[in-house]
């Protein structure tokens, strides 16, 4: 009502925010109305895929001789 933009941020796979709002929420923004916009942020998945990432470039490379990947310490 005072006019301030607001942004809904989910960072769970709670429908309760999409049966209230009446809105798909994607992991892009959706605009709600005026002022209120919402998204979800797949924390898990932001987290995991550097992971997941490095973890193969051990692999290739072996820069801490299996450390990362749960193999035994040197």
């Amino acid at each position: 009502m005072t006019g301030f933009n607001t942004c809904l941020v989910i960072h769970s796979q709670d429908p309760t925010a999409k049966y209230l709002l009446n809105y798909k929420i994607g992991t892009s923004p959706i605009i709600c109305n005026n002022n209120l916009s919402t998204v979800r942020l797949e924390t898990t998945k932001m987290i995991l895929e550097p992971l997941h990432l490095l973890k193969k470039a051990d692999v290739e490379l072996n820069i801490t001789q299996g450390v990362v990947g749960g193999g035994r310490r040197a």
